[in-house]
């Protein structure tokens, strides 16, 4: 997860530009982490890094868990170590509330949580985060 947010930072000075709103994915709201932003960060699509930089280089998953994978149809798949797509949220401020409790402001331009080993994003008790 933090790679994945480190990558994206560095996404953002390199191509002065937020990768998250060049693919057309709305701020400040809950996406999945697809094929679409992880392409160009692991340099495998030049279309939003036309300088085809390598941001991201993930582990390698295992049985589609725990890392990254290409799928039959080609695209880039990411999932955490139970099977569960990451979710994320980012802005163009560095202060968005958190998907847990929206009263909690967290200081980050990019939030990424995954769902835990229980595989449910609403009990946060297990829930993987970026922030913490």
């Amino acid at each position: 997860m933090k790679a994945l947010e480190i990558a994206l930072k560095t996404y953002l000075v390199h191509y002065n530009g937020c990768l998250l709103a060049a693919v057309g994915a709305p701020a400040k709201a809950d996406i999945e982490v697809t094929h679409r932003i992880l392409s160009p960060l692991i340099a495998d699509s030049s279309e939003f890094n036309p300088e085809m930089i390598r941001f991201l280089d993930p582990t390698t998953a295992k049985s589609e868990k725990g890392g990254a994978w290409k799928d039959a149809s080609g695209h880039w798949q990411l999932r955490d170590e139970w099977g569960t797509v990451f979710r994320m949220r980012f802005s163009g401020i560095d202060e968005q509330p958190s998907p847990r409790d929206p009263s909690d402001v967290l200081s980050a331009k990019y939030i990424l949580w995954s769902a835990g080993p229980d595989r449910d994003f609403s009990t946060w008790e297990d829930n993987g985060t970026s922030w913490k």
